[in-house]
């Protein structure tokens, strides 16, 4: 099938901002017309592409190179794996906690530590034996914190403790972790 088709509501699209779905094995990602124009990203993140083939150098869970639908459609930051949003409600407020991966996500839960911003995430992950895995999420600093440093969080894999191999980085809203597994 196709992911998108060019006429939405009876017209060509533009000026759409697509971002954050899955794209996944169709036999056209895009039907687009000339005449469409869009944004495939949001300034930082895309959509994942399952025919993207690019690199992701520095892991951030974001290919290096654009993925190019056609002349005037581009998705300049496409992800390197499925998109996924986890809702948590914690004292009355939704939070989403996103996640970046090649392998599947599943069963996200918060078990949170109240008058702080402390808790734990857990979450399953699934992928085809033999592949290298990664997975990027993005907590809200709002439900969860670590005011203290990217180096006071612990990460556990299989209940080892991997902190000191992920990739952890903030931007004013979000505390990122990159963790790559086999």
């Amino acid at each position: 099938g196709v992911g998108i088709c060019e006429w939405l509501e009876g017209g060509p699209t533009y000026g759409y901002k697509i971002f954050h779905n899955n794209f996944i094995n169709n036999t056209k990602q895009v039907d687009l017309g000339n005449s469409s124009v869009n944004a495939w990203d949001n300034g930082a993140e895309g959509n994942y592409w399952s025919n993207y083939n690019g690199t992701d150098s520095d892991q951030d869970g974001i290919g290096n190179i654009p993925y190019n639908i056609n002349a005037n459609n581009t998705d300049h930051y496409p992800l390197m794996g499925m998109f996924s949003d986890f809702p948590v409600t914690l004292e009355g407020e939704t939070y989403h906690v996103i996640t970046i991966s090649n392998s599947t996500v599943s069963n996200l839960q918060f078990e949170p530590i109240y008058n702080t911003y402390n808790g734990s995430i857990g979450f399953y992950v699934s992928g085809q034996s033999g592949t290298a895995g990664f997975c990027r999420i993005a907590i809200p600093k709002s439900l969860m914190d670590c005011p203290e440093g990217l180096d006071t969080w612990m990460i556990l894999v299989n209940g080892t403790d991997v902190s000191s191999m992920c990739n952890k980085w903030k931007n004013g809203a979000h505390t990122f972790i990159y963790i790559s597994y086999n």
